[in-house]
């Protein structure tokens, strides 16, 4: 049986975390088609890890896991911590298949997204900030590339930075 495993940071806020599960629910509801079974787990501050909803989700019967990172740009978390955390499966459930999706980050609708929160701003000038690490350049690249692309329209004057 295929399901999905939605992965989030998580917050120290329980309104955020919430917000964020009422939020899933809601694409949930919406891809019932792809597969019923559908849960979040959290890679800081909450009890659900990625270990535990998998498990639990491999105990209800899940063959295959895809694993959608809720989260912006790849970096720490999508290229070594959710790989990390899920090679127990190799060893322990040799027959179950994970399949990671990509960071939605550089997804032409996060662009829009963007512009329209940026236009809707009554400065002139804008700063683009991340926050990430030196250890990856995907995030430092891919705000680069939103800032670009921005300029072009001449939406408002840029400058970014990873923090």
């Amino acid at each position: 049986m295929k399901v999905i495993l939605y992965v989030v940071h998580g917050s120290q806020l329980p309104e955020k975390n919430l917000r964020l599960s009422d939020l899933i629910g809601e694409i949930t509801q919406a891809t019932q088609d792809i597969t019923a079974l559908q849960e979040i787990a959290y890679l800081e501050r909450q009890t659900d890890t990625l270990e535990v909803v998998a498990e639990r989700l491999i105990k209800q019967g899940a063959t295959e896991l895809i694993v959608m990172p809720v989260l912006l740009f790849p970096a720490l978390h999508t290229l070594v911590d959710i790989p990390a955390e899920l090679a127990f499966l190799a060893d322990k459930y040799p027959h179950i298949v994970t399949k990671i999706l990509k960071n939605f980050g550089d997804e032409a609708d996060i662009f829009d997204i963007l512009v329209d929160k940026i236009k809707a701003i009554s400065s002139e000038e804008v700063i683009l900030l991340a926050h990430g690490t030196r250890h990856f350049s995907e995030p430092a690249e891919m705000l680069v590339t939103i800032a670009e692309k921005h300029r072009k329209k001449q939406v408002k004057r840029f400058e970014q930075s990873i923090i």
